[in-house]
């Protein structure tokens, strides 16, 4: 974890294991990039160990082969984020209508604090129905952020010798929907139990060389929060690029004590609650280039244009953003991994999830992960002495007022915002018809004194479309095209005056009422824009998962190697995957009729639809009533 030249990413410890596929997976986040979690279809659909997806590589998707995925595993994936801590994304990529069903957002049970844990619980199963979890926990939110994180993988292991207890695992997912700030849709909370479920009887192994391990849940209702560190220790490395005085004085006491976290942290403090620890940052060497940052909230575009920099005091977005405490008692060691800051509100009302390893002293220690061993470099490679400029804490003037909009964008996102979506009667020979969105605003809660909201749909560019957003005042976007329509709503706030002037911006899911199959047609309709779309498109939902691939901007060639490619032709032959799908009576089938319904149903759609496919499709229709 803690390695310095290991590159690990999400998608490394999101791919399944050869010969399973994905079942389930729930992830937690604090804050959400909504490109990035299209991350997680596009690794379950892509079986190549080699492949390493990010935010560019999404950029860069076939479109048909991101539909396919999106489509295959959006309903299988469900993530719980911090309401108000979606961010509004660079640009808008119209596949994200498939994913508007898996984001949920939620709140801490104890007031003030923040769900803040990031983890992924994945359920694999293999083609005999027999289940395989993994147990994901990070540092890292569902993001692009290019910041130094951790990452922890407790892989299903029958063999052993001291598998992690599950139970806090699925006491964790248990309380999930208990938070959300609207009932989950039957057929998502079902998803959560049956996973909870299962995963109570995983045999989870912790990763060499720790012997073994415990989850920690934190902030739950009902639940003690506990603490994993004893009175005393011999050394302490701690790590985290938060800090306060309060936590730092709850740490064990130790005669050697090195605390590793962010210059801008360190000056917060000032030197007096320092006194006793070696400060060290990442060096400079090892931080990102500020200069090849471009601004984007996410790949894909360039984010709104503002007349000022909207603040965001509390989102690291690279440098530091680990957080971990190795501890040294005699010839045992404990490390302590996850989301959790060492800050009061972490450990005093977060929603977080931390996991405790224990291991020997001379493997896992505070010297063995500074000084490192033999050809595997040490922490403090990465490391410079730091002092903070000042005895007394340095205070961004603009700081309160951050948090305060903060504040009040998390209760707006709690509040139960809806919107009725309004069409007119075009029969859509002549194109589509056009919507009305309008988001109700009574009831909102109390704003920020003296601030201003906007909003805007994120379909939207903000600078046409931004509307002036308080209590009482209805907000309508009129004359949409159904693509623009969206439950996603960005909001952004300023407040203060001076140096204490503050913008920031989240995304708010709505409710939508109203809401019409047209709109997810539209979506469809912007990858298949032709009948050899169409035909790439089936070929896709007919393949095996561990045979296809999203990142295939060709026909996609069978598990064995043929091609379904007429020779001559860019159009897969679907004869024979239609074939063997019915021989097998294949799930696949289902997807094929899913969309052959949604074609049907679009004002166009015949013209979409491979010469020969309808009569062929028929023959396959009435094999599956024969069966």
């Amino acid at each position: 974890m803690l390695t310095p030249d290991t590159r690990v990413l999400l998608t490394d410890a999101l791919r399944p294991p050869a010969g399973l596929r994905v079942d389930a997976a729930i992830a937690t986040t604090f804050s959400l990039d909504l490109t990035a979690l299209l991350l997680g279809p596009v690794t379950f659909a892509t079986l190549d160990a080699s492949a390493q997806v990010d935010g560019d590589d999404l950029a860069a998707t076939d479109p048909i082969g991101l539909l396919e995925a999106v489509q295959r595993y959006s309903e299988l994936t469900t993530v719980f984020c911090q309401a108000g801590g979606i961010s509004v994304p660079a640009s808008y990529r119209s596949v994200l209508t498939f994913v508007e069903g898996a984001v949920h957002q939620v709140m801490a049970p104890a007031r003030g604090r923040l769900f803040h844990p990031k983890s992924w619980t994945l359920r694999f199963v293999d083609d005999d129905g027999a289940y395989r979890h993994r147990f994901v926990v990070l540092s890292r939110n569902l993001t692009f952020d290019l910041s130094w994180d951790t990452v922890l993988v407790l892989d299903e292991d029958e063999s052993a010798a001291e598998p992690v207890a599950p139970a806090p695992i699925s006491a964790f997912l248990r309380a999930l929907p208990r938070l959300a700030t609207s009932p989950l849709p039957e057929d998502r909370a079902a998803q959560v139990e049956s996973v909870a479920a299962s995963v109570a009887n995983a045999r989870l192994a912790p990763p060499a060389p720790f012997r073994n391990a415990e989850v920690l849940p934190l902030g739950l209702d009902g639940v003690a929060t506990p603490w994993p560190f004893p009175d005393a220790a011999d050394r302490v490395l701690a790590v985290s690029p938060f800090l306060d005085a309060g936590l730092l004085r709850r740490l064990p006491d130790a005669d050697d004590r090195t605390l590793v976290s962010r210059a801008e942290t360190f000056d917060r403090l000032g030197t007096i609650p320092l006194d006793r620890w070696a400060t060290r940052t990442l060096s400079s060497a090892a931080e990102r280039d500020p200069s090849s940052d471009d601004g984007a909230a996410s790949p894909g575009g360039s984010p709104r244009s503002t007349a000022e920099p909207v603040r965001e005091t509390d989102r690291v977005r690279d440098g530091l953003h680990a957080k971990t405490v190795v501890v040294d008692s005699g010839r045992d060691s404990t490390t302590v991994t996850g989301s959790a800051n060492l800050t009061t509100a972490a450990w005093g009302g977060n929603v977080e999830l931390a996991v405790a390893l224990h291991g020997r002293t001379a493997d896992v220690g505070v010297r063995a992960t500074l000084d490192g061993a033999k050809d595997v470099p040490g922490l403090e490679k990465v490391l410079d002495a730091f002092a903070p400029r000042s005895s007394e804490p340095v205070v961004d003037p603009a700081e309160s007022t951050a948090l305060d909009i903060d504040d009040f964008h998390r209760r707006l996102a709690a509040s139960g915002l809806r919107a009725t979506l309004t069409t007119d009667d075009a029969d859509g020979s002549d194109g589509d018809p056009t919507a009305r969105l309008v988001v109700g605003t009574h009831g909102l809660p109390e704003p920020v004194p003296g601030a201003a909201t906007v909003t805007w749909p994120v379909t939207l560019p903000a600078d046409l479309h931004a509307r002036v957003f308080h209590e009482g005042a209805d907000v309508a976007w009129e004359g949409l095209s159904l693509r623009a329509v969206t439950p996603f709503l960005a909001v952004e706030t300023t407040a203060g005056t001076g140096d204490e002037r503050a913008t920031r911006r989240c995304v708010v899911v709505l409710g939508l009422d109203g809401d019409v199959a047209e709109r997810r047609h539209a979506a469809v309709r912007d990858a298949l824009r032709s009948r050899d779309d169409v035909a790439r498109y089936l070929a896709l939902l007919l393949a095996d998962p561990a045979a296809a691939s999203p990142f295939t901007t060709g026909p996609v060639g069978d598990p064995a190697g043929a091609s379904w490619v007429a020779p001559g032709s860019a159009t897969p032959d679907l004869f024979e995957p239609l074939a063997r799908a019915v021989a097998h009576g294949d799930e696949a089938l289902d997807r094929v009729a899913q969309l052959v319904d949604r074609l049907a149903e679009m004002p166009d759609g015949e013209d979409l639809v491979p010469e020969g496919f309808a009569e062929l499709w028929t023959v396959v229709e009435e094999a599956r009533r024969a069966r």
